[in-house]
């Protein structure tokens, strides 16, 4: 679970610094939503695509390597297998494997997907596939996902292919402007030398020139030439307005008042979902900020490798 989501973090913050891009992710670390939901989830948000990313396992120790499996709707399947096909290109050339694209139909059902997720992504009118990037029963494979800079580097090779895919351009921002930037989202400031923002709370700058939206705000990015000239960007983050999506969860339906009583929402074993829930969504707050420290530290050592 940790694996997956360190990957889809990765996917969302690299996809997030191109142009024209939304990317939602259907459900937090540790939370659960119904397959059906995060499809009518992705027609409300009006998706182009849905993709899931996941890790592999089975019995045969020696099966490894990435393999992407696209929907079988006829509608989508060659679109899917070209973005799968570049997306298998992109994690090759990170030292995992190519298993190969693949389809896999139901049972009863050749023309409709064996997996729940991609089915009713595509009933809701989105094309969908899922990206197994490792075998966890792999020793090789294992040793290469545990890494966190791996993870990492998944998530950056699928959004590159996404973005390859659609013929997406890199967000760049010229000396002088005044630009909005969603939180979480990134821009590249259109220049060389070294960067600084006036409030890191705000906006954070990189070493290379990467800006990205943290809190609601505003923050001036300036970057110092080599001869010692500045030029600066203003950068204003507005406020996040959240909105409600009624399409997370499939109803609930009881067929006895018993029933209701020891399932529904009074219950204990409801209850009990809902404390772990809250714990799950703490851990998620954790996480984004030890993933937040992590990457501040990385940027450090960049620094300190400039300076050498």
């Amino acid at each position: 679970k940790d694996v997956n989501w360190n990957i889809a973090v990765s996917f969302k913050a690299e996809l997030q610094t191109y142009e024209g891009v939304k990317v939602y992710l259907t459900k937090g670390f540790g939370e659960w939503y119904s397959n059906t939901g995060r499809g009518r989830f992705g027609k409300i948000l009006g998706a182009d695509i849905f993709i899931s990313c996941h890790n592999n396992s089975g019995t045969n120790t020696d099966a490894r390597g990435a393999m992407v499996f696209g929907t079988v709707n006829s509608q989508y399947s060659e679109q899917m297998k070209k973005l799968g096909n570049i997306i298998l290109r992109n994690l090759s050339e990170i030292g995992i494997p190519n298993s190969g694209y693949r389809q896999r139909g139901s049972t009863d059902n050749p023309a409709v997907d064996f997996y729940t997720a991609l089915d009713e992504a595509t009933k809701s009118g989105i094309p969908s596939m899922i990206i197994e990037h490792c075998y966890l029963s792999n020793p090789s494979d294992s040793a290469f996902i545990a890494n966190l800079d791996n993870q990492y580097r998944c998530g950056v090779a699928d959004a590159k292919a996404v973005a390859e895919y659609y013929g997406l351009k890199k967000r760049t921002v010229n000396a002088g402007s005044n630009v909005n930037l969603i939180r979480t989202y990134s821009a590249q400031f259109n220049g060389t030398g070294t960067f600084k923002s006036s409030d890191e709370n705000i906006v954070y700058v990189s070493s290379t020139g990467l800006m990205t939206a943290k809190s609601e705000g505003s923050a001036t990015i300036t970057c110092v030439a080599a001869d010692g000239s500045e030029s600066q960007i203003v950068v204003t983050v507005p406020k996040v307005v959240q909105v409600g999506v009624a399409a997370g969860i499939n109803p609930t339906f009881f067929d006895s008042q018993a029933s209701a009583e020891k399932y529904g929402e009074s219950s204990r074993q409801t209850q009990d979902w809902i404390i772990k829930l809250n714990n799950a969504e703490a851990a998620q707050f954790e996480l984004e900020h030890a993933i937040e420290e992590n990457n501040q530290a990385l940027q450090g050592q960049d620094q300190e490798m400039v300076g050498l």
